[in-house]
């Protein structure tokens, strides 16, 4: 019994300091984000983009793929600028173009060719902005 109980405890300890590792890497990472839109200019995005996506008229399953494979590429595109990276903007920008190639390029195996098209249109939108917020001339 008292082998069960320091089991027990031993799994109790190493969960909690789990938990406290990941909420300081957690921490870390946040004080290393730079925001490039404001909460305003997200949220006005965030509203454009879902009624885009509603206009692609996907179904339940597609939709889900599309938005997974979606945010796999946005999470990994927000998180360039960071001040951990120490990327220039230079490379800010080429590292943005590949993953936007690459998110168009798994997006397109899923999406027919009218979904595309939608797809392409709100990539070149989205794209613009974060270009534009980047200071960067087309």
């Amino acid at each position: 019994m008292k082998t069960i109980k320091t089991f027990i405890t031993i799994i109790f300890i190493f969960t909690i300091y789990n938990v406290n590792s990941q909420s300081q890497k957690i921490t870390e990472l946040e004080k290393n984000r730079v925001r490039l839109f404001s909460m305003e200019e997200f949220s006005n995005l965030s509203l454009w983009f879902y009624n885009e996506l509603n206009e692609m008229k996907l179904t339940e399953d597609l939709e889900n793929q599309y938005t997974s494979i979606f945010a796999m590429y946005t999470t990994r595109m927000s998180r360039l600028d960071d001040t951990d990276k120490g990327f220039t903007k230079e490379e800010i920008i080429t590292k943005f173009k590949d993953l936007e190639g690459n998110l168009n390029n798994d997006i397109n195996k899923i999406l027919n060719q009218e979904q595309y098209s939608k797809h392409s249109e709100i990539m070149k939108v989205l794209s613009r902005a974060v270009l534009n917020k980047l200071e960067v001339k087309e």
